[in-house]
């Protein structure tokens, strides 16, 4: 069966304890302290770490013992340890895999509004503005000339209720037979509203 997500355990470092005795053979300072946490994955993949737990191996006869058996002076010096010791890095592999992707996403969008702009204050005919009507729907616009201050556009025939139909309207490119025109200041204050929301040039 394979598990898209769940629970690992991962060594993390180990110490010498110097307040336990082996609970088996007696012997004194030979007890080591492995300090070990669990990590969520999804695919094999570290997301992030979790809690820390403790295992007691004693160097002389091998005995091992889980941290709960331990003196009260064991689980301070544990806690001590713990508390020291950091998840390494790669346990943290999934967050930054999100962050990475997340930055990647602001950064187009950042390049799209940027390349948007720069199409705003200099358009040229056979532009397509993606915009908002006053009545709350969503249109096309595409250029068919530019003067000096003005940019004159043709309106699409229809009209849909959310951003992602506009897709389907680019596609049938059915536009009126008719321009009006809009000066190039309102032009850009219809952008920096957000009015228009895109920017295509071919």
């Amino acid at each position: 069966m394979i598990y898209i997500f769940g629970t690992k355990v991962a060594h993390l470092k180990n110490g010498i304890s110097k307040a336990e005795v082996c609970p088996a053979c007696k012997t004194e300072d030979q007890m080591i302290l492995g300090l070990f946490n669990d990590y969520f994955h999804i695919f094999w993949i570290p997301v992030f770490p979790m809690a820390k737990s403790g295992v007691l191996t004693c160097r002389h006869c091998n005995h091992t013992s889980e941290l709960s058996e331990a003196s009260l002076m064991k689980k301070d010096e544990f806690g001590d340890f713990g508390n020291k010791t950091r998840p390494p890095i790669w346990q943290f592999a999934g967050l930054i895999l999100v962050g990475l992707f997340i930055f990647s996403l602001w950064m187009k969008s950042f390049q799209n509004h940027q390349m948007d702009l720069d199409y705003i204050a200099s358009p040229q005919k056979t532009d397509r503005y993606s915009y908002k009507t006053d009545e709350g729907y969503f249109s096309l616009l595409t250029v068919k000339q530019v003067s000096r201050d003005s940019v004159f556009v043709s309106p699409h025939q229809y009209e849909t209720e959310k951003k992602i139909g506009l897709r389907q309207l680019s596609k049938k490119g059915e536009y009126v037979d008719w321009t009006y025109g809009i000066s190039r200041e309102d032009l850009k204050k219809m952008f920096e509203d957000d009015k228009i929301f895109d920017v295509k040039r071919w």
